[in-house]
C-alpha cells in the first residue's frame, strides 16, 4: 500500500475496512492504488477522479460517489458498486464484465466503447446517460429507468429489462438481439 507521503497533498481521505486512510489528490490518476491490498472502498469519493488502466476487479465501492470520474480503459471485473454514484461520469472503453450495481445512479453518465457484460443493475438510475458503441451483453436491469437516455449503437444482446422505465429515450441503431423486456415501459420514446 502506499505511505501516505508518497502521494501529493490530500484532497480527500479513502478508507478501507481497517479504517486506515490514504490520502488521495483529486483531479490526478488513481495509479499510485494499483496492485494494493486495498479491496473495499465503501463510502469512498473519488468525484473528478480518473482512472486510467486501473484494475480493480473484485473490489467492493458500495456508497462510494465517482462525480464527474473518468474511466480510461480501466477494469472493475466482479466489482461491487451497490449506492454508488456515477453522475456525469465518463466510461471510455472501460470493462466492467460481471460487476453489481443496486440502486446505483448514472445520471448524465456517458458509455463509450465501455463493456458491461453479464453486470447487474437493481433500480439503477441512467437518466439522460449516453451509450455510444457500449456493450451490456447478458446485463440484467431490474426497476432501471433510462429517462431522457440516448443509445447510439449500444448493444445489449440477450439483456434483461425487468419493470425498466424509457422515458423520452432515443434510439440510433442500438441492438437489443433476444433481450427480454418484462413490464418494461416505453413512454415518449
Amino acid at each position: 500500500m502506499p505511505s501516505p507521503s508518497s502521494l501529493s497533498t490530500p484532497s480527500s481521505a479513502l478508507t478501507s475496512l481497517t479504517g486506515q486512510a490514504i490520502p488521495l489528490p483529486i483531479n490526478e490518476s488513481i495509479n499510485s492504488l494499483i496492485n494494493t491490498t486495498v479491496s473495499s472502498f465503501d463510502e469512498a469519493t473519488f468525484d473528478e477522479a480518473t482512472f486510467d488502466e486501473a484494475t480493480f476487479d473484485e473490489a467492493t465501492f458500495d456508497e462510494a460517489t465517482f462525480d464527474e470520474a473518468t474511466f480510461d480503459e480501466a477494469t472493475f471485473d466482479e466489482a461491487t458498486f451497490d449506492e454508488a454514484t456515477f453522475d456525469e461520469a465518463t466510461f471510455d472503453e472501460a470493462t466492467f464484465d460481471e460487476a453489481t450495481f443496486d440502486e446505483a445512479t448514472f445520471d448524465e453518465a456517458t458509455f463509450d466503447e465501455a463493456t458491461f457484460d453479464e453486470a447487474t443493475f437493481d433500480e439503477a438510475t441512467f437518466d439522460e446517460a449516453t451509450f455510444d458503441e457500449a456493450t451490456f451483453d447478458e446485463a440484467t436491469f431490474d426497476e432501471a429507468t433510462f429517462d431522457e437516455a440516448t443509445f447510439d449503437e449500444a448493444t445489449f444482446d440477450e439483456a434483461t429489462f425487468d419493470e425498466a422505465t424509457f422515458d423520452e429515450a432515443t434510439f440510433d441503431e442500438a441492438t437489443f438481439d433476444e433481450a427480454t423486456f418484462d413490464e418494461a415501459t416505453f413512454d415518449n420514446t
